[in-house]
């Protein structure tokens, strides 16, 4: 374990699973997610929020406050230096037509962040690893919890207002959507030789604003987190 590393978590031995969640942190949505572990302590972190969680005999590093590009990669380097190889990340989307809550499998995304572009230049896709697209397949399917699949893209910020994005989501009828995260968290975990799994939810579309606090809105948003939590708890060896 590198320095950096121990210093965040004053140990020599990270546990070997992580779950990533992308998003502003909110004691609510924590409450969310930490209901459905067994036990979680929050160890370090203002920006990024580093804790210890454990589900039955397995121990998780769960990460918070994962907001843009520049902050996944930053985990994903602390958590790769602290030998973690396994790494399931959950993040929300805004969708062109899914309903609010939808649970969605990237397969193929789109970098228009630029973070991929500048460590391969020329490269703007990237691909999910098919093998781990399948087992989180079949833990849907045992947990009886229904998915869309397809193209994502990748974007540098919620309110980008650049044109040729919404002209190529508007173009490519198999996208679903857009996010903030997804095309680095493939592209630099793979560089450090990580297992990358990934979910999303949606949290937005053309009828529901992101801000929006409707009731129907934020039940929704709620199950779609947990349903993902519940996935990564499933998949993770």
């Amino acid at each position: 374990m590198s320095k950096f590393s121990k210093n965040y978590f004053n140990t020599n031995r990270l546990p070997p699973r992580c779950i990533i969640y992308a998003g502003t942190y909110v004691p609510e949505r924590k409450a969310w997610i930490s209901s459905l572990f067994d036990s979680m302590e929050r160890i370090h972190g203002r920006r990024i929020i580093y804790s210890f969680a454990r589900k039955g005999r397995k121990r998780y590093l769960v990460v918070f406050n994962i907001y843009g590009g520049p902050a996944i990669l930053q985990a994903i380097r602390v958590i790769a230096e602290g030998h973690c190889r396994q790494i399931f990340f959950i993040g929300s989307m805004g969708a062109k037509k899914l309903d609010v809550g939808t649970i969605v499998l990237p397969t193929t995304i789109i970098d228009k962040t630029g973070l991929v572009h500048i460590d391969s230049p020329g490269k703007s896709e990237v691909m999910a690893p098919v093998s781990i697209n399948n087992k989180i397949r079949e833990a849907n399917r045992r947990l009886g919890i229904s998915y869309a699949e397809g193209k994502i893209v990748s974007v540098p910020a919620p309110l980008h207002n650049m044109e040729h994005i919404h002209a190529l989501k508007a173009s490519d009828p198999k996208i679903l959507g857009e996010e903030m995260e997804l095309s680095t968290f493939y592209h630099f975990s793979k560089k450090d030789n990580l297992y990358a799994y990934a979910l999303l939810y949606v949290s937005d579309n053309q009828r529901i604003h992101l801000t929006s606090n409707e009731t129907a809105a934020k039940r929704a948003r709620r199950s779609g987190l947990r349903a993902a939590t519940r996935v990564a708890l499933k998949v993770l060896p």
